[in-house]
């Protein structure tokens, strides 16, 4: 197993693997086809055969709504309000209630017309609630952390909070990622990279500050098209680099960003099928969820998928915890960062016969991610039906 060490920037962290080479991708990992055959298939789980609607409609049933605001709700009100104070920034905690604080921004300014009174008042509470959340953490982390580096990090999150909102206006044309395809051929079978994280850091900083891309960061992020999780990073660097309107000021850098973008989730699209196919298997399903709340975070409406939210919604732990863990035990957690919730708190109450949860930090922000631009999708394509005013009642 790898061991990690995380790296903070914009509220967004980055699990880097400690064995780097001394170049930018100096070195490879697993494919994906390589990881899966470690592992075995997951156990005991359901399986549903779903036939989904036509593209560009509402693939969804009220049912969906509703465990998609039963799920947010439990993660951020049971799971983060609970516990925020035993999660340290650096486990990405921050990713996912920056994306749903986003996605409920723009329902509530652009969908209000889909939306009851119950509902918006839900969602409002809900979208101070995970800025609260968010803010607690970021500032228990400054206060905590002896890395000046780290800590000017940290503090750049206050100045540029709107990061992770949704800037598109409209979901892309499905059509539009489907034409890259045939391009990559060898899917499941690319290894993953090595990387340098500390080149990592200071990219994610530069381009954040004054839109600066160093060469080794343009070798890094822009030269080529990678796999797996170094993919997933190239994806939030061309969202980061969007949202400080740096594919404008650098031009000669990004060249055409649109069509890298395109092709970047094209690949993830085909890389999240392949997980699909392979029965979703459990060590990689962070990064599925990554691959759905990234570039459905970028417009890409390919990855709304009802069965795979449905595959998202199935992880979420059945006690009251609200978080996300390893339900069938078929997944070695030793690397991952863990807090152990109480499966019994609610309301401020608390069940001491039954054993702490351990809830995984980062697939929950992640998670949380995929479920937030799914809910977007639901308001922007979905009759406003759809949403059971009795859930927020």
């Amino acid at each position: 197993m790898f061991s990690f060490k995380i790296f903070l920037i914009m509220g967004i962290t980055f699990q880097c693997r400690l064995e780097t080479a001394s170049d930018i991708a100096g070195g490879t990992l697993l494919s994906l086809r390589e990881r899966i055959n470690l592992y075995p298939p997951r156990t005991n789980r359901p399986v549903a055969i779903i036939q989904e609607l036509p593209e560009n409609s509402c693939p969804y049933r009220p049912e969906d709504a509703k465990q998609l605001l039963n799920s947010i709700d439990r993660i951020v009100n049971s799971f983060y309000l609970n516990n925020y104070k035993k999660i340290d920034m650096l486990h990405d905690a921050g990713i996912g209630l920056g994306v749903l604080k986003g996605q409920v921004n723009y329902l509530l300014g652009r969908r209000e017309d889909k939306l009851s009174n119950n509902l918006k008042y839900f969602l409002g509470r809900l979208h101070e609630t995970a800025g609260i959340i968010a803010l607690s953490i970021l500032d228990q982390f400054i206060e905590e952390n002896t890395d000046n580096e780290m800590k000017l990090g940290a503090k750049v999150i206050r100045n540029h909070s709107h990061i992770l909102k949704a800037r598109f206006r409209d979901w892309i044309d499905f059509t539009r990622i489907k034409k890259y395809f045939p391009q990559f051929e060898n899917i499941g079978d690319e290894k993953d990279q090595v990387f340098n994280n500390t080149l990592n850091f200071d990219c994610l900083v530069s381009l954040v500050k004054n839109c600066s891309i160093p060469l080794h960061c343009k070798e890094m992020y822009l030269s080529r098209i990678y796999s797996q999780n170094m993919l997933i990073r190239q994806i939030l660097y061309q969202q980061f680099a969007e949202r400080r309107s740096c594919i404008t000021i650098n031009k000669d850098a990004f060249g055409n960003a649109q069509d890298f973008r395109d092709r970047l989730c094209a690949k993830a699209y085909l890389e999240a099928e392949f997980l699909e196919k392979h029965d979703f298997p459990t060590r990689y399903i962070d990064l599925f969820a990554e691959q759905v709340g990234f570039c459905g975070l970028s417009g890409y409406p390919n990855f709304m998928k009802s069965d795979w939210l449905r595959e998202i919604l199935s992880w979420q732990a059945p006690s009251k915890s609200g978080c996300i863990t390893n339900l069938y035990g078929d997944w070695r957690t030793d690397d991952d960062a863990v807090v152990f919730a109480d499966v019994g708190v609610t309301g401020g109450k608390s069940d001491n016969d039954s054993e702490p949860e351990p809830c995984l930090i980062h697939l929950t922000s992640s998670t949380l991610s995929a479920l937030s631009v799914n809910l977007r999708y639901m308001a922007d394509n979905c009759s406003p039906n759809i949403f059971d005013d009795r859930f927020v009642q």
